[in-house]
């Protein structure tokens, strides 16, 4: 608001005033296009070159001209009772796991057949220490305390102890104990939330350590050309199974069950922690080894579809479309093709998201066809 349009605006009002109404209007349009134009060039000259260089500092800016609130918890919902809220939403995080069918891990012994009888492909210390320059400083912190930027700061004198600590867990086909506690953060998925059950997504905060050594695992373990689209109810000996059809080193099939196996997780809201619950299932969200594992088991969902009902299917993350083509006066062998889906799912020990399954039709012609 500058001092000009604060000028107008009194001789606008002034004008109303006088029941001088054709320079109140006249005033009015002429304020209504300064303001316009006040607000672009503010816009150009304060928000604009954010975006481009500082996204992060853009989308502040931007949410504070919208009037957004900073701290989306910060409502009736949550704020009378924080520790026992975040307990809470620990139980509701971790309900999935209450009823989960009984799961067989395979032996060695069945699957070895299938796997690389080699050595296991280590990191160099130039890997590890590129690794660590690639960690994201803005990051949460772990639960270890460690943020990100002392790794990437002082990358050139931790490369030799963490490419030690690496080997080690590469070598001993064991992942450590320490970087399977993930910190949950949980974010409204609506402003403001109402519902506690409904209304809250976790983020899971893992220990940037354990992102190193995921992200080089998988560089060496795991090329892009093996999976193509990048997670709660997976089931663990089931994704081994798939994992060692794949043809993996025997290590890194042995390190992989180290890697799924007794993680345990703890809410974080507002300072206040709430128990530690164990992990029994799924992948871990956050993880850099978890959208290959995810896909890994996903992967052959199309192969479940019959090959003779031509329908066209999309894997994005943990959606699933599928899509056809119908003449009129055709059948499209959908409901065939979701009962393949079905199928799938219930052997793999997975669950459809009924109420975000939808469908839809696409039709040009002025009438549309009954189903």
């Amino acid at each position: 608001m500058t001092a000009y349009i604060k000028k107008r605006l009194k001789r606008g009002k002034k004008a109303y005033n006088t029941g001088n109404m054709t320079k109140y209007r006249q005033l009015g349009d002429k304020i209504i296009t300064l303001i316009k134009k006040a607000k672009a060039e503010f816009y150009s000259s304060k928000v604009k070159s954010k975006r481009k260089h500082d996204a992060a500092k853009w989308h502040r800016t931007i949410s504070q001209l919208a009037g957004f609130e900073g701290d989306n918890l910060n409502n009736n919902l949550i704020s009378d009772s924080t520790p026992d809220t975040a307990e809470i939403l620990q139980n509701i995080f971790t309900k999935p796991w209450s009823k989960l069918p009984e799961t067989i891990i395979p032996s060695l012994e069945d699957v070895a057949s299938s796997l690389k009888q080699e050595n296991p492909p280590t990191p160099s210390i130039g890997q590890v220490k590129t690794a660590l320059k690639q960690l994201n400083s803005k990051k949460a912190t772990g639960s270890d305390g460690i943020p990100a930027w002392v790794l990437k700061r002082y990358c050139e004198e931790l490369a030799p102890i963490v490419h030690d600590i690496i080997c080690a867990s590469i070598k001993e086909c064991e992942y450590p104990t320490a970087y399977k506690h993930a910190l949950v953060i949980p974010v409204p998925k609506v402003n403001p939330p109402r519902d506690i059950e409904n209304d809250f997504r976790q983020i899971s905060i893992l220990l940037q350590m354990a992102k190193v050594l995921e992200k080089l695992q998988l560089k060496l373990n795991l090329p892009s050309s093996y999976f193509r689209k990048a997670f709660d109810l997976v089931d663990h000996g089931i994704l081994l199974r798939k994992l060692a059809e794949m043809n993996v080193t025997k290590a890194f099939w042995l390190w992989a069950p180290s890697f799924l196996e007794d993680r345990r997780q703890q809410v974080k809201l507002a300072g206040t922690l709430s128990s530690v619950k164990p992990c029994p299932a799924g992948v871990p969200q956050g993880s850099v080894m978890s959208p290959a594992l995810f896909n890994i088991h996903i992967n052959d969902i199309e192969n479940s579809i019959p090959d003779g009902l031509s329908i066209n299917i999309c894997k994005y993350a943990d959606d699933c479309t599928q899509d056809k083509v119908v003449s009129q006066g055709s059948s499209s062998h959908m409901q065939e093709a979701l009962e393949a889906v079905q199928e799938w799912s219930n052997r793999n020990k997975m669950t459809i998201n009924s109420k975000k399954t939808k469908d839809m039709w696409i039709c040009f012609n002025t009438a549309i066809p009954a189903p």
